[in-house]
C-alpha cells in the first residue's frame, strides 16, 4: 500500500502505468498494421467465422454452466 509517506510512490505508479499502456497500445497498433497487409479478404471472411464459433461455444458453455 502506499502510504501517506510516500507520495512519490503514487505519482511513479500513475507514471508506470500511463508509460505501460501507451508502450501496449503502440505494441498491438503495429501488430495490427502488419497482420493487416498479410490478410486478404477471404482469410479475414473465415477469420470471423471462426471466432464469431468460438465466442458462441464460450457463451453456450457459460450459459450451461449458470446455478439458478
Amino acid at each position: 500500500g502506499i502510504t501517506k509517506l510516500h507520495h512519490g510512490f503514487a505519482g511513479m505508479l500513475i507514471v508506470g502505468v500511463f508509460t505501460g499502456s501507451c508502450l501496449w497500445w503502440i505494441l498491438l497498433t503495429n501488430v495490427a498494421g502488419f497482420f493487416r497487409q498479410k490478410i486478404n479478404r477471404d482469410n479475414l471472411i473465415w477469420l470471423n467465422r471462426i471466432s464469431g464459433a468460438i465466442i458462441t461455444i464460450f457463451g453456450l458453455l457459460l450459459f450451461l454452466n449458470l446455478k439458478t
